[in-house]
Order: structure tokens, then sequence, then C-alpha cells
């Protein structure tokens, strides 16, 4: 589980630290059609709550294992973590989200569980 809450950590670094130039007029919303493609997740910051006590963390990728993922998303409200460890793929996993407004929500496939995160332009 500990793995599902860094890709989705991941996915929401990478969408609030990609940037649009200094002279964009304005932000357009995020939508499926703008998240669509293949993301690979280079820095995972944040923090987890275990049983009571928040846990920070800081990571860059690939790391010293060569380990790294990227998120797929489609325009379909479907998305796929991929897992690769010295360039080869070690795990995928299904995943479906959902956009309203700046919150992106994704649910792990054959879990209840869902996550929320707020999507900054």
């Amino acid at each position: 589980m500990k793995k599902l809450f860094f890709c989705a950590a991941a996915l929401l670094a990478a969408i609030s630290f990609s940037a649009c130039s200094d002279n964009d007029e304005t932000n357009l919303p995020a939508t499926p059609a703008s998240l669509a493609g293949t993301w690979q997740i280079t820095h995972n910051e944040g923090w987890e709550t275990y049983d009571g006590e928040k846990e920070t963390y800081s990571e860059k990728y690939p790391d010293e294992d060569g380990f790294y993922w990227t998120l797929a998303f489609n325009k379909n409200g479907k998305c796929v973590s991929t897992e690769y460890e010295n360039g080869k793929v070690v795990y995928t996993s299904d995943y479906t989200y959902t956009i309203s407004g700046s919150t992106l929500t994704l649910k792990y496939s054959g879990y209840s569980d869902e996550d929320s995160y707020q999507i900054r332009n």
C-alpha cells in the first residue's frame, strides 16, 4: 500500500510542478485530455501517517538501484502505473481517476480506498 501512496503522491508532484511560461495569461483547468499521456516520476515528496505518527519523505528517481516508475493516463479515466528497475518492468497496477475542478482523485483497482490531490497550475 505504501507504493500505492508513493505513486499517487508522485502524480501530484508531476502535476504540481508542471509549469507554464511566465507570459501565459490564464491557468486552464486540468482535464483528462490535458493529463493524458505517460509521465515519468523523477521526484516524490510528501508525508504519510502511520499509527498517528507523521513520516515525511523526499526521493529522487531513478534511485541508486535504477528504480523508477511511470503513470500513463488515458482520456477515459484509467491510469496504469508501471515500475521499472534497471530499465525492466517489475510491476504494473491499474487505477481509475477523476478530475473535479482542481481535485484529482485516484482509486487503485481492487481497493475501496481513494486518494485525493489538489492540482496546482
